[in-house]
């Protein structure tokens, strides 16, 4: 019996980055057409809920926040960069935002609510200021082609005000029921069974990351500097081959 705090099995915070990279690579595979794995595709929501998790728990847990705040932008510029050749074969583009800019967006405004709130002590301010940067930052994503767009902001000020309510479990349900069933307007073909197909709305993968995020032990696992920059560099490296597949394939 493995005892961790007050629970009696959990899973580190670098076992959930990597179960978020394993899901990353199999919406991947699912993003190549043609290959019978489109439905694979919304496995990048799952991904995105369990990294949206960890920004808000590294911004928790971070004893330097200007070295994070650094090291993360420093990634978010690479990662545009490898990601703008990719979609546009030119080396940045305003047109297309990749995820990690997505995040970065929610990380100032979680900073930005945190620092207010050690001046104010105001969780009705707090609030206020949640609802008001999430909502900017929800038309201003959605407008201009961020990955993920609003739904992505939602995601990680939920996760964010999840992690100081009571009822974190439920809240975090809500929260990403919210946007599968009232937000959602799309669908998926997922199975095709019977000669019948059965379209669910890809978001609603991003329910599969709650049993990893509940099972958090609330310890971060192996954190060195090389393995800091391997978990930084996951995506980047990710756009790269899949920039590989997409020209030879």
């Amino acid at each position: 019996m493995i005892q961790i705090g007050r629970k009696e099995f959990g899973i580190s915070g670098f076992a959930i980055r990597l179960l978020g990279v394993i899901t990353m690579v199999m919406a991947g595979i699912g993003y190549v057409k043609g290959y019978g794995f489109d439905w694979l595709e919304a496995f990048g929501w799952t991904s995105f809920t369990l990294f949206a998790f960890l920004l808000v728990e590294g911004l928790a847990h971070s004893t330097n926040l200007h070295l994070y705040f650094r090291r993360f932008v420093l990634f978010t510029l690479i990662s545009q960069v490898v990601y703008s050749f990719y979609r546009t074969q030119k080396f940045w583009s305003w047109k297309f935002f990749n995820v990690m800019v997505t995040l970065l967006v929610g990380l100032i405004i979680m900073a930005i609510v945190k620092y207010v709130h050690k001046k104010q002590d105001n969780i009705v301010l707090d609030l206020i200021l949640i609802f008001v940067l999430g909502y900017i930052a929800y038309i201003f994503t959605k407008r201009y082609n961020f990955d993920f767009g609003g739904f992505g902001i939602i995601i990680i000020l939920g996760m964010f005000v999840a992690r100081e309510v009571t009822y974190t479990r439920i809240t975090q349900i809500l929260v990403l029921l919210y946007i599968c069933f009232y937000l959602s307007n799309n669908v998926l073909t997922l199975v095709k069974i019977g000669g019948i197909q059965y379209p669910i709305a890809p978001e609603l993968f991003s329910l599969a990351a709650l049993p990893f995020i509940w099972l958090y032990d609330d310890n971060r696992g192996p954190n060195s500097i090389g393995i800091q920059i391997i978990q930084y560099a996951a995506y980047p490296v990710f756009i790269i081959i899949m920039a590989i597949f997409k020209l030879y394939l």
